[in-house]
């Protein structure tokens, strides 16, 4: 059972939001706000069209990126990212660390090598220094819902696919070396998808 207290609710005097969305919108902010303070000087233009897709059917628009000085090499990159209905994508993986939350529709991932953590929706901790949400079993596939999180880095090879009749979008903050693709494919460990 869940000893925390609950999260007030109920809008603030005469303010008409709630707590948790005052805080949200003030984290949201700050967190913008820190990254473009951070790396004003080393951003790089907005991509309106799609970048390479990861595979057909799956499309990849990288909505802003910066070079962050504390990452010399790095790009940190916001990129939404939408499987068509039957959409999939081999064996793969990233050359940086992602966090990934699904926004619409629902879509299938399966760990395949490395150390995955799901946070199913609603179940994020509050505490910074804790890891939040469940280990990814190797070769377990998991239907990743709305509001579902993942978090994993460049160890993790995986498969993903849209089993369904609608499509998935997803929303990544995605780490990425500057000089590696965006997706390297690892056919030696290649299984079927779908």
């Amino acid at each position: 059972m869940d000893s925390r207290p609950p999260i007030d609710d109920e809008p603030g005097e005469g303010s008409g939001l709630s707590r948790r969305t005052a805080l949200l919108k003030v984290s949201a902010g700050g967190l913008a706000a820190a990254l473009l303070v951070r790396g004003i000087g080393n951003a790089l233009a907005q991509d309106a069209s799609p970048t390479p897709a990861y595979a057909a059917g799956v499309t990849a628009e990288i909505l802003g990126r910066i070079e962050p000085p504390g990452a010399p090499g790095y790009v940190l990159q916001l990129v939404r990212v939408t499987f068509a209905p039957g959409a999939e994508v081999a064996t793969h993986r990233h050359s940086g660390g992602t966090v990934t939350t699904t926004l619409s529709g629902s879509h299938a991932f399966t760990v395949l090598e490395g150390n995955a953590r799901l946070i199913r929706a609603g179940m994020a901790t509050p505490a910074a220094d804790a890891e939040a949400g469940e280990p990814m079993q190797l070769g377990q596939e998991y239907a990743i819902a709305v509001g579902d999180v993942m978090v994993f880095d460049e160890t993790v090879a995986h498969t993903a696919h849209n089993p369904n009749n609608e499509p998935a979008v997803l929303m990544e903050a995605q780490l990425r070396a500057g000089d590696r693709p965006l997706t390297e494919f690892v056919p030696e460990l290649a299984t079927p998808v779908g």
